[in-house]
């Protein structure tokens, strides 16, 4: 039998298990597998937090518990961008997670 632990990534190690937290206006932080924060960033739904690190600062990555897939999610503007979220919130959570079937 599997151990459910193997299936969690190190970013959720790294972040102390947070997947990550809604804000005012709507925005979101949450994590990415590198795959999808790729995406996220070309289509322009996102930008990397200014603390996620993918190459060394300092002589360090992963500063503050905050790794490198680590990404601000701009807010949903209409129904069409908040069904794009909950995709959104869904990947985020499988990944963290190592859950495939939510």
């Amino acid at each position: 039998l599997l151990d459910p632990r193997s299936q969690i990534p190190q970013t959720a190690r790294i972040s102390r298990g947070e997947i990550g937290h809604i804000h005012h206006d709507a925005s979101v932080h949450l994590y990415f597998s590198p795959a999808d924060a790729k995406i996220l960033i070309e289509k322009n739904w996102a930008e990397r937090h200014r603390l996620a690190r993918t190459k060394p600062f300092l002589g360090r990555v992963n500063m503050f518990g905050v790794a490198g897939t680590y990404l601000m999610i701009y807010g949903p503007r209409d129904e069409g961008e908040l069904e794009t979220m909950r995709t959104i919130l869904k990947n985020s959570v499988k990944f963290m997670t190592g859950i495939e079937d939510l």
